[in-house]
């Protein structure tokens, strides 16, 4: 396994394997945020690494150049890891906005990597199964009456 943004591959693999947990405990019939689960527990990660981010739905305003500096912060916590990246962070003038801009932008990357590493199931609702069922049978009903009508 990768070591993400972590300082060795088994702190990523107790990650996914906690956010993993989690989601299946959480996980209700028709109720499933497993990428802000990936979100709360990595705001932990944040907090372990002395601060503290907001959970907000909408980040703040930033320019585009916030966003590229930020950008590449996700990408040095891939390379170097977490700490690296907030040690970063605190020497911008964007500091401590940009770390709650690093969380969100963290959070969608760690969500697919963790979706990549296939730990994060999605699945498909009901009524598909339903769907592809009728499907199938409707197809080998006409199959069974061409044979046996013509």
């Amino acid at each position: 396994m990768e070591k993400l943004i972590f300082r060795s591959p088994e702190h990523a693999a107790e990650f996914t394997k906690h956010v993993e947990h989690r989601i299946n405990q959480e996980r209700k019939p028709d109720i499933s945020n497993p990428k802000e689960i990936v979100s709360q527990e990595l705001a932990k990660q944040f907090e372990i690494e002395g601060h503290g981010v907001s959970l907000l739905s909408h980040p703040w305003e930033h320019t585009k150049e916030e966003h590229a500096e930020v950008q590449q912060l996700v990408n040095v916590s891939f390379m170097h890891g977490l700490t690296s990246a907030i040690a970063q962070a605190e020497k911008s003038t964007s500091f401590p906005r940009n770390i709650d801009l690093l969380h969100d932008l963290l959070t969608g990357e760690m969500y697919d990597a963790i979706l990549r590493s296939r730990i994060i199931v999605q699945r498909m609702p009901v009524w598909i199964y339903f769907a592809i069922s009728v499907f199938f049978t409707l197809l080998l009903t006409a199959i069974f009456l061409f044979i046996f009508l013509v």
